[in-house]
């Protein structure tokens, strides 16, 4: 059963969730109400506003993460910061999706800017953005990162 306080549902354990910080919970709700935002814009047709949302949601999911593993000296506070960390998860996972999967949320944050992107750009980008935080998730479990991770810059 997952508790109303645990906004990942069943992708993470409650028992999981009770060890987070209060900052790395407060960082990953974040993320889960501004995805939900973000579809209820797209649905209303304000691609700029639903695309800033999906940008915030994957950049509040990065930042639990480095939260989480602060104690290791992650960082998030500039946006390269977050664009580092992904990029080194990326390479200490061989997980290249993961990297691409960021591509998608930064592609949402310049539509906020430019609004040059049609809905189903805007949509397909929302759901490679679902699918980003998703892999972000079990990450919470590790006390520390991978082995071979580095955040660059």
């Amino acid at each position: 059963m997952t508790s109303r306080n645990n906004p990942t549902g069943a992708a993470l354990a409650d028992t999981d969730w009770s060890r987070l910080s209060s900052q790395t919970q407060v960082y990953v709700a974040a993320s889960y109400e501004l995805m939900g935002k973000a579809h209820d814009y797209l649905r209303q047709g304000d691609l700029r506003q639903a695309s800033e949302k999906g940008w915030g949601s994957a950049a509040q999911m990065v930042k639990a993460v480095a939260e989480h593993w602060k104690d290791a000296d992650v960082v998030h506070g500039r946006h390269q910061d977050l664009r580092a960390l992904v990029a080194g998860l990326a390479t200490a996972e061989r997980e290249p999706d993961l990297d691409m999967s960021f591509h998608a949320a930064q592609d949402l944050h310049e539509n906020f800017y430019e609004n040059n992107l049609p809905a189903y750009i805007v949509d397909l980008d929302l759901r490679q953005v679902d699918e980003f935080r998703s892999k972000l998730v079990p990450h919470f479990r590790k006390a520390h990162p991978p082995r071979g991770f580095r955040q660059g810059h």
